[in-house]
């Protein structure tokens, strides 16, 4: 552009900038590029031999791509470089329905890599239950006529993420019924805010962040990076929402409930150590001789407390239940004359 001297500003006030006006090819590959500093723009840049032969603009409703150096809609272009096409990255094999309301459009992931959009044939529109193309009575609403299941048994008031995978969509619960489905007017759904939200907040496969719950089965998880004073739940691979514990608990693991840190075992609490152990009962010198905890699969269970109808008032590290304590007394010195 240096070499131009034609188009340079030659010290008047009103004079636009050469690099304003002209894209540089300078260090540029020859072919088709992105204006510079303009990336994901409708812009670019012809270079031959670093020098620009020619500047476009694409169609309404398309921008270049850097990736294929070529003008492309909304849905050819990722997620988190402001296009509509879904993200694989982090999500299950496996296929999902469009995430923008094209009912007959469903897409397929493998190997965490987008393989494309694919249209059903009409009139039938996809069905994310059974993941195929189907009638629309055969399909649940939002696109079909069929009743969604119940998605929100067992689940408190709020907002979730859609369970079928779609993270422009989140679902209302309401006294444990769908009271409804949305899909957010911009942005994706956060699980963990519970509202509509930028992609670069989200967790993938919806955003940038790390998904936890990918691997996991579903069920309910500690947050353990939060010391686990938060708690999520993860279905089919998402996380569909995030909770938290009341002030001065953890999440309990074992029970599935917010606990106190005496009865969470590690790494959330500080319960007793279970690791290594047999399954069974043990004694719970700290909280008292009439205290004992259970271990089973090398996990801290729980406390429990000796009664008189269950065996006796304190209990016997030797027999490991519960006894009475002139019982405890001879297992423990072998001989009645101490007891």
């Amino acid at each position: 552009m240096g070499d131009y001297r034609a188009n340079h500003c030659h010290e008047t006030s009103h004079c636009i900038p050469c690099w304003v006006r002209y894209a540089s090819c300078l260090d540029r590959v020859d072919g088709l590029n992105p204006w510079p500093d303009l990336e994901w723009k409708p812009f670019f840049v012809e270079c031959y031999r670093e020098r620009t032969v020619f500047q476009g603009v694409c169609d309404k409703s398309a921008v270049f791509s850097p990736l294929t150096r070529a003008c492309e809609t909304p849905y050819s272009i990722p997620r988190q470089n402001g296009g509509w096409r879904p993200s694989c990255e982090e999500r299950r094999d496996g296929v999902y329905p469009d995430e923008y309301g094209r009912c007959d459009i469903y897409y397929v992931c493998k190997g965490e890599i987008f393989t494309g959009f694919f249209r059903c044939e009409r009139p039938e529109i996809f069905n994310p239950i059974s993941g195929e193309c189907d009638n629309p009575e055969k399909v649940p609403y939002p696109c079909g006529d069929l009743e969604l299941p119940n998605v929100c048994q067992e689940k408190n008031d709020g907002y979730y993420l859609d369970i079928f995978g779609r993270c422009t969509h989140y679902m209302e619960c309401k006294s444990g019924e769908l009271a409804g489905v949305s899909m957010c007017p911009s942005g994706v759904f956060n699980p963990e805010s519970r509202r509509c939200d930028l992609s670069q907040n989200v967790i993938k496969p919806c955003g940038n962040l790390s998904n936890p719950c990918v691997f996991k089965d579903d069920g309910f998880f500690a947050n353990r990076e939060k010391d686990c004073i938060e708690y999520f739940q993860c279905e089919r691979g998402f996380m569909v929402a995030k909770f938290k514990c009341p002030e001065n608990t953890v999440y309990n693991d074992v029970t599935n409930k917010c606990d106190d840190v005496s009865n969470t075992p590690p790494p959330c609490g500080i319960a007793p150590e279970c690791e290594d152990k047999e399954d069974g009962f043990y004694p719970a010198l700290n909280k008292g001789m009439q205290f004992y905890y259970e271990c089973k699969n090398n996990t801290f269970v729980m406390y429990k407390q000796c009664e008189e109808d269950h065996g006796g008032l304190v209990f016997s590290p030797t027999q490991r239940n519960c006894d009475f304590p002139k019982q405890l007394c001879l297992d423990l010195h072998l001989g009645p004359e101490i007891c």
